[in-house]
């Protein structure tokens, strides 16, 4: 409404017609020296008349170049209202479009943030997936598969005989390859429950498959992914936690087999039993309760 008044305001005002200013009256006596003074101004009026007549023919022409009068020209003011009201329409059209494209801007950008937020979500499952080393990933559940290799050879032992033991069966000959360890691990977790099972084949005292280890867990994680949880219970067939080389991973170890010292208190590196274990920044702690009958490597 406000802006309807202001273009009513404006085409009247451009409707009203200018009032001429009166003259005053000429006097009937007056001097030579009147006469010519007031011939001066009667010539400027003249010269400001055609200025004036020319001025207006230029403004007339150009805004009506046919000759027609200006919409609305004639004053009359159901003219003016239909006019008006026009320009009202147009404008309430422009604000409805206006309105329109700015609801669809906000859902595009609401549909471009959702795309955004989406894609910085699958990345960030593909980073923790990629770290992880799972196998595949569904939702909260992921399951990894590995293994390892390693096969030993002996050349030459003074100590071999060419004869077999009585008592095993077993050849005393120690000049031989054979496969050391070959294990396959699977691994699964969901959110803070986890499990695992590792098989291991070997040679050492004939061919041998057997679970290796095998265990269920419950953690309370840490805020840092790649941090260790801050507590961990653990169930099931595990490493013993003593020391460094019981639980240092077959893999990673530069040598095939552990220290005689180590194999002496620990002629096997897993036990039965329940295990608590976590880490806080710096620290590391694990504490078990075992059968004290290590599973023979």
């Amino acid at each position: 409404m406000a802006r309807r008044a202001l273009l009513l305001a404006g085409l009247l005002a451009l409707a009203t017609p200018a009032r001429a200013q009166p003259t005053p009256p000429a006097s009937a006596a007056s001097s030579p020296q009147n006469d010519a003074n007031a011939s001066k101004p009667a010539a400027s009026d003249d010269a400001g008349a055609s200025n004036s007549a020319a001025k207006s023919g230029v403004s007339s022409d150009s805004a009506s170049p046919t000759g027609a009068p200006a919409p609305g020209a004639s004053g009359d003011p159901a003219a003016l209202r239909q006019a008006v009201d026009a320009l009202g329409r147009k404008v309430d059209d422009a604000d409805r479009q206006i309105a329109a494209q700015s609801s669809e801007l906000a859902r595009l950008r609401r549909d471009l943030d959702a795309e955004s937020a989406a894609r910085a979500r699958a990345e960030e499952e593909a980073r923790k997936l990629a770290a992880s080393g799972a196998l595949f990933h569904l939702g909260r559940f992921a399951v990894s598969l590995s293994g390892f290799l390693q096969a030993d050879g002996v050349l030459y032992d003074q100590a071999s005989q060419d004869e077999i033991n009585w008592s095993t069966g077993q050849p005393l000959n120690e000049s031989r390859f054979l496969i050391r360890r070959g294990r396959l691990r699977v691994e699964a977790e969901y959110g803070i429950a986890s499990g695992l099972i590792e098989f291991d084949a070997n040679t050492v005292n004939g061919p041998v498959a057997r679970i290796s280890a095998g265990e269920v867990s419950v953690k309370w994680p840490a805020h840092d992914p790649s941090a260790p949880p801050y507590v961990m219970a653990s169930i099931g067939l595990m490493r013993i936690p003593f020391g460094f080389e019981v639980l240092q991973k077959d893999y990673v170890r530069l040598f095939l087999e552990r220290s005689n010292v180590m194999r002496a208190l620990f002629p096997g590196e897993f036990d039965l039993g329940i295990r608590v274990q976590g880490g806080w920044r710096f620290l590391r702690y694990a504490i078990a309760a075992m059968n004290g009958n290590p599973a023979g490597d």
